[in-house]
């Protein structure tokens, strides 16, 4: 778990030494949900950016005198603060690994959550360097964002910065919260948990307007050029779950017998509450015709729960090679429900995010 924090002034002509330390403040307290590293992004009125970060936590961080002279000087240089403190989970703690990541001399990126396939997207020791090349990419272009995040497996709450257009992006899924707050003189802050940014607001004599949970699946676009900052809310198109073949090719489908429409719903509900199901593969397909034996790619697999007779189960597994899948046919495996279709008497259920059981045991 890490956490993000951050605040943005309403004023060209930098922010006030009050805002430095309400953000010094979220920054501190925000160490509840990391300490192994803290990062800060200065977002500059000139559309720059300067970036500290140590894999220290926050209170023995802000004692760096560089870092001191650069707050000294945000009052006359710094549009925005942001933050991030670090709890080590996919690559260990050191300064290389602290957030935020910079790519191209243009986009600096921040991450709360942990990635369960990141090497889909980069051969990184951290998860987030590696989401956050191909997020920062997109330019902000939504239908670019769902693509990489049809791919990801895992839980993330993102923060990024685009010097060339000024802006802040912000979005979430359902597995991490993040929330907007907004002061009654036009000021904007952020932080993962909404009373981190809340205590420190109102300790400096700030007045909360609104304070807005971040939906999942939408983006959120802080625009800085302004003179006071505006936030637009748009939607991050979902990739609706693809239909899988009944007939596979391998041939051994089971039989796994009729469902009641009401009994169908009634599991529908039980999948819904509980949030995860298992099954036991039944067969597999790649929808990459002719595919090189020794590469990998994604696959569709079939399933069923035989204490569940009518309904089958379907999902992806991502960057496997054939001999892996054949090694999974007859074993058990895991997924978040997703969606679900009734028809003929059988119920179809989608899932995500697939995995072998003995990886459930570890979360």
């Amino acid at each position: 778990m890490c956490g993000l924090v951050g605040y943005i002034s309403a004023f060209n002509s930098g922010v006030f030494s009050a805002d430095v330390d309400k953000f010094k403040q979220m920054l501190w307290i925000d160490t509840l949900r990391g300490d192994d590293a803290t990062g800060v992004c200065f977002v500059k009125n000139d559309q720059s950016a300067t970036v500290y970060k140590e894999a220290h936590e926050a209170q023995y961080f802000l004692l760096d005198k560089d870092l001191k002279k650069e707050f000294s000087e945000a009052t006359k240089t710094t549009k925005a603060l942001l933050g991030h403190n670090r709890k080590a989970t996919v690559g260990g703690a050191s300064d290389k690994n602290a957030h935020p990541f910079t790519y191209e001399d243009r986009y600096v990126f921040f991450h709360n959550g942990t990635l369960h396939n990141h090497k889909v997207f980069g051969d990184t020791d951290v998860d987030s360097e590696a989401l956050g090349q191909h997020v920062t990419a997109c330019e902000g272009d939504l239908e670019k964002l769902g693509e990489v995040f049809g791919k990801a497996q895992g839980a993330w709450a993102l923060v990024w910065y685009d010097s060339v257009k000024h802006k802040i992006y912000l979005t979430r899924n359902s597995q991490r919260p993040l929330s907007i707050i907004k002061l009654k003189n036009g000021d904007i802050a952020y932080s993962s948990e909404a009373w981190i940014a809340i205590g420190p607001i109102q300790r400096n004599s700030g007045v909360v307007e609104e304070t807005i949970p971040l939906k999942e699946g939408k983006l959120y676009t802080i625009d800085l050029i302004p003179f006071k900052p505006t936030i637009t809310e748009e939607d991050i198109p979902v990739k609706k779950p693809i239909s899988i073949p009944t007939k596979l090719p391998h041939g051994d489908v089971k039989t796994i017998g009729q469902i009641s429409k009401k009994a169908a719903a009634a599991v529908v509900k039980q999948y819904e509450q509980q949030g995860y199901l298992s099954f036991t593969v039944d067969d597999y397909h790649c929808p990459v015709l002719n595919g090189d034996p020794y590469e990998a790619y994604d696959y569709f697999v079939s399933g069923f729960n035989e204490h569940e007779k009518g309904v089958m189960v379907y999902g992806k597994l991502q960057d496997k090679f054939e001999y892996e899948m054949a090694q999974l046919v007859g074993t058990r495996m895991f997924g978040y429900f997703e969606d679900a279709e009734y028809s003929n008497g059988v119920l179809k259920v989608w899932v995500k995010y697939v995995s072998e059981m003995e990886s459930k045991l570890l979360c």
